[in-house]
């Protein structure tokens, strides 16, 4: 999503949602701060893209309310910094998170609970670790993306909601119901 129009259509489609799957890319490059390039933002049916670069000036604007609303859940992996983030370049603060590796660590410390194992694990899907890595340090500046970029940045959101379900029926089974509901907000 480049375009103002296609954004505040998204927060439409996004203020329906009960839960959604969301990851930042950001870059370091040129900038003592860093800044957020790309905001991912997965639905059960849906990915999405946003270029933050682009639509910097309207990002606050369509989406601190999805960000903030409590009655959308908001799934990241290891997302701290993603919060830091989104609250140093928008303002957005994130209310209803629900962190995967967080959730993981605390069901099993002894499985590999990086989003590469999760992934193989749970979802039979094979990702590339020198791949990710590449694309970890890629320059999310340079536009046009390429589609390797684009389908990378899509697959780490795609399946947060699908993975939070699963450590949601883990976190279930466990008896520690106080330290359960931290992680259901």
């Amino acid at each position: 999503i480049n375009e103002e129009k296609s954004l505040f259509s998204l927060k439409e489609i996004l203020e329906r949602q009960k839960v959604l799957g969301i990851d930042i890319e950001q870059t370091y490059l040129d900038s003592y701060q860093g800044y957020i390039c790309l905001i991912q933002i997965s639905t059960i049916s849906c990915d999405y893209l946003i270029d933050a670069i682009l639509l910097h000036d309207h990002i606050s604007d369509c989406l601190k309310e999805i960000f903030e609303n409590p009655d959308i859940v908001k799934v990241f992996y290891s997302g701290s910094s993603d919060l830091l983030w989104l609250n140093r370049d928008f303002g957005i603060f994130v209310v209803n998170y629900f962190d995967i590796y967080s959730a993981a660590q605390y069901c099993d410390r002894k499985r590999d609970c990086s989003l590469i194992g999760m992934l193989k694990e749970y979802c039979n899907h094979h990702f590339d670790r020198e791949s990710k890595k590449k694309f970890q340090v890629s320059d999310w500046r340079i536009r046009p993306l390429h589609k390797e970029q684009l389908n990378y940045a899509a697959l780490d959101a795609h399946f947060l909601i699908y993975l939070r379900e699963v450590m949601v029926e883990k976190l279930e089974k466990l008896n520690d119901q106080a330290k359960v509901k931290n992680f259901l907000l």
